[in-house]
């Protein structure tokens, strides 16, 4: 950990570290990052598996991280490393919720975070729309 942003001495320190989006070469699995609301920075990162036939249809997971609420997000370098993981062994397709966490954003918050994003995914608003990229050239066509 470079920095900390946060720390609850003595048991919990918040690194800012972050894995960008990426072609991850241990895997070949390719995720990208989609805004979901950009008015309240709710995000998230797509996960697609390599060598996927795009006349094929995938399961979708979707991914929301741990940490209490409080810490760690869809980015970190811990979630990245174990969804390209995740996403080749399963052969599915990934969607990590990055929610905002408390204490900034105190619960319910984070709950709600996760339903809008939900609902984004089932109603079709931006998973499956151009603003995904992969999902709308068919790789994935349904829920």
């Amino acid at each position: 950990m470079d920095e900390i942003l946060h720390e609850l001495f003595p048991s919990i320190a918040v690194g800012k570290d972050v894995a960008p989006p990426s072609l991850d070469p241990a895997t070949g699995v390719k995720s990208k990052d989609v805004e979901i609301a950009v008015e309240i920075n709710l995000s998230s990162r797509i996960y697609l598996p390599p060598n996927a036939d795009p006349t094929k249809k995938l399961p979708l997971l979707v991914y929301y991280h741990g940490g209490c609420f409080i810490v760690e997000s869809a980015f970190s370098p811990l979630y990245h490393k174990h969804l390209n993981h995740l996403v080749t062994q399963a052969n599915v397709v990934a969607v990590s919720v990055n929610y905002r966490l408390a204490p900034e954003f105190p619960l319910p918050i984070a709950f709600e975070d996760s339903w809008r994003a939900l609902k984004w995914i089932a109603e079709g608003e931006g998973l499956w729309s151009s603003r995904s990229g992969w999902i709308s050239d068919g790789l994935v066509t349904d829920l």
